[in-house]
C-alpha cells in the first residue's frame, strides 16, 4: 500500500516537472530539438530570449542562428555556471526623450550584445516610458529600469543623471557605459562587451570613438529600423568619445562624454593609450579596430529637422546646430545592422525592405 501511494507520487512529481519546463520553453520561445543531445546557448552570457533559435510562424523547421553555437548536454551545465559567474556585468545608461519610435530597437541590440543591464532616464514630463518598461520586464524578463528624470533648468541635467545612475545600480552592474539611444556599440573582435571589458579595461573609464552615420538619402520617418534604414556613414572615425565606466573608479561625471576617476584610475582606449583633448571628450589617436561606437545622429531630413529645431534640448531652448544641413554619408556600413539581425531573429523580417 505504502509503496504504490509513493509510486503514484514520484509519478505525479515527475509529471508536474515536465509541464513547467514545457511552460517555461513555450514562454521564452526556444526551439526544442526533438533529439536530447544537444542544446542551444546564446552566444552572449546575458543574451535576452530574443536572441535564442526561434521558428517561423508555420514553418515546421527552425531558423539557426548563426551566432548561436551547439553544446552537448554534459557541456552545457560548465557552460551555464561559468556565464552566471561571469566577473564582467556591464550595464548601460542613458537619458532619453521623446525615442519611443526607436527605443525597443536599441534596447534589443544592447541586450542582445551582452549588457547585463540598461538604465533608462526618461527626461518626460509624465514619465511616459514607465508602463513600457514594466511591460518589458514582466514579459521578457529584462534587467531593464526607467527612472523618471524630468525636464529641469539645470544645464548638468545629463550628468546628474548619469551620476545617479551610478549610485543607484553600482551593485547591479561592475561597469556602466554611458551612450545615447543614438548609439550602438559595434564590436570587431569580441563576442559581448563584457569579454571586450575583460580585455581592454583594467580599471578606470574606457574611451569608445564615434562613427557618424548621415541621412542615407532618406528624407522622412518610416517605421523600420534605424540600423536598417541608415546604412552610409563618413569615412573617417570621429575624434568624439563617449565612456564605459568601472564602478568602484568613479566620482562623477566630469561631462557627458568622461568622467572623474578615484586616485589611480586611469583613462584608456582600445589600444591601451589615447591622444586626449577637451577633459577626455575627445581621443586624436581615434582607434576602431576593436570597437566602435556607431552614432545615429542625423536619421532622416525631417527627423533631423524635428530633433534640431522643433523639440527642445533637455535644457528647454532650441539647438544651435538648428538649420544645419544633416551629414548624408558617403561609406557603406551594415556592421550594425547585421548583428541585430542575426542575434534577435525577429528583425529578419525587415531583410525583403529596400531602402529608398
Amino acid at each position: 500500500m505504502r509503496v504504490s501511494v509513493l509510486v503514484t507520487i514520484l509519478a505525479t512529481c515527475v509529471i508536474v516537472s515536465g509541464l513547467w519546463v514545457a511552460r517555461v520553453f513555450v514562454r521564452l520561445d526556444v526551439y526544442v530539438p526533438s533529439s536530447s543531445s544537444h542544446f542551444y546557448l546564446p552566444i552572449a552570457p546575458t543574451t535576452t530570449s530574443w536572441s535564442y533559435i526561434r521558428k517561423r510562424d508555420g514553418d515546421s523547421t527552425p531558423q539557426v542562428d548563426p551566432t548561436v553555437r551547439v553544446v552537448g548536454p554534459m557541456e552545457m551545465n560548465a557552460t551555464a555556471e561559468a556565464q552566471s559567474s561571469s566577473m564582467y556585468t556591464v550595464g548601460i545608461c542613458a537619458i532619453v526623450k521623446d525615442a519611443e519610435a526607436y527605443i525597443d530597437e536599441w534596447v534589443d541590440y544592447n541586450f542582445a550584445i551582452g549588457f547585463h543591464g540598461i538604465y533608462i532616464y526618461d527626461n518626460s514630463k509624465e514619465n511616459e516610458l514607465k508602463p513600457w518598461g514594466d511591460l518589458r520586464r514582466d514579459r521578457l524578463g529584462d534587467n531593464l529600469h526607467v527612472v523618471h528624470h524630468p525636464l529641469t533648468d539645470d544645464n548638468d541635467t545629463q550628468t546628474i543623471a548619469y551620476n545617479n545612475c551610478v549610485e543607484r545600480f553600482r551593485n547591479d552592474s561592475k561597469y556602466i557605459a554611458f551612450f545615447d539611444d543614438d548609439e550602438f556599440l559595434v564590436l570587431k573582435k569580441h563576442p559581448d562587451v563584457s569579454s571586450m571589458i575583460r580585455d581592454h579595461l583594467p580599471n578606470g573609464s574606457l574611451a569608445i570613438n564615434w562613427r557618424l552615420f548621415g541621412t542615407s538619402n532618406k528624407t522622412m520617418y518610416a517605421p523600420i529600423p534605424v540600423l536598417r534604414r541608415f546604412q552610409y556613414r563618413e569615412e573617417e572615425t570621429h575624434e568624439r568619445v563617449k565612456c564605459i565606466v568601472r564602478t568602484q573608479d568613479f566620482e562623477m561625471m566630469w561631462t557627458a562624454h568622461a568622467p572623474w576617476l578615484v586616485p589611480d584610475a586611469g583613462y584608456t582606449d582600445t589600444s591601451g593609450g589615447g591622444t586626449w583633448k577637451n577633459r577626455f571628450g575627445f581621443n586624436l589617436a581615434r582607434p576602431d579596430d576593436v570597437a566602435v561606437l556607431y552614432h545615429y545622429k542625423y536619421k532622416s531630413e525631417k527627423e533631423w529637422y524635428q530633433k534640431e529645431c522643433v523639440r527642445l534640448t533637455v535644457f528647454g531652448y532650441k539647438k544651435k546646430t538648428c538649420g544645419t544641413a544633416p551629414l548624408v554619408g558617403t561609406v557603406f556600413d551594415d556592421s550594425a545592422w547585421k548583428v541585430l539581425r542575426s542575434r534577435v531573429p525577429k528583425y529578419r523580417v525587415f531583410d525583403d525592405w529596400e531602402p529608398g
